[in-house]
């Protein structure tokens, strides 16, 4: 039984990781006119944010 869910974990995470590099892969234009990629055309970039621990090394 738990080779089975082992199993099965590796294959969800085989299919999330490949399900990413395609996203990462295409060009916004073409992410936006896939179904459910309407987000991506309203949605400004993330500003970057600094992490606490970059904030307090020194510069």
């Amino acid at each position: 039984m738990d080779l089975a869910l082992w199993i099965i974990a590796g294959l969800l995470a085989v299919a999330f990781l490949a399900g990413g590099t395609i996203k990462l892969s295409l060009s916004k234009e073409k992410l936006a006119a896939a179904p459910g990629g309407d987000g991506s055309r309203t949605s400004a970039p993330a500003p970057s944010r600094r992490s606490g621990f970059s904030r307090s090394w020194p510069r």
